[in-house]
C-alpha cells in the first residue's frame, strides 16, 4: 500500500492519463522535472529549517553565569553582593 491510501489502480489510471495527454515522447522529460522540482523543494525546505534554527539559536539568551553572589562562611548560604549580613544566620559576610 503507497502512501495517501493510492492503490496500483490508481497509479495505473494515472499513469494512462498522463500517457494520452503529453504522449509517450514528454514522459521522460516530465519525469525530470518532477524530479528537480521535488530536489529543489528539499532543499528549500532544508535551507529554511537551517536559517531558522540559527535564528533561534541567535535570539536565544546566552547562559549567563548566575549573578555574583557571597557565601556565608558560617551556614554557606549564598548571599546578593549587597547583602554585608547572612540571610540565613545573620552572620557578617566579611
Amino acid at each position: 500500500m503507497l502512501p495517501f491510501d493510492v492503490g496500483i489502480p490508481e497509479l495505473i489510471l494515472v499513469f494512462v492519463v498522463v500517457l494520452i495527454v503529453f504522449g509517450p515522447a514528454r514522459i521522460p522529460e516530465l519525469a525530470r522535472d518532477f524530479g528537480k522540482m521535488v530536489r529543489d523543494l528539499r532543499k528549500m525546505a532544508s535551507d529554511l529549517t537551517s536559517e531558522f534554527t540559527a535564528q533561534l539559536e541567535l535570539d536565544a539568551p546566552a547562559p549567563s553565569a548566575s549573578p555574583a553572589r557571597r557565601v556565608c562562611p558560617k551556614c554557606s548560604t549564598p548571599n546578593p553582593l549587597e547583602h554585608t549580613f547572612c540571610s540565613q544566620c545573620g552572620g557578617s559576610l566579611g
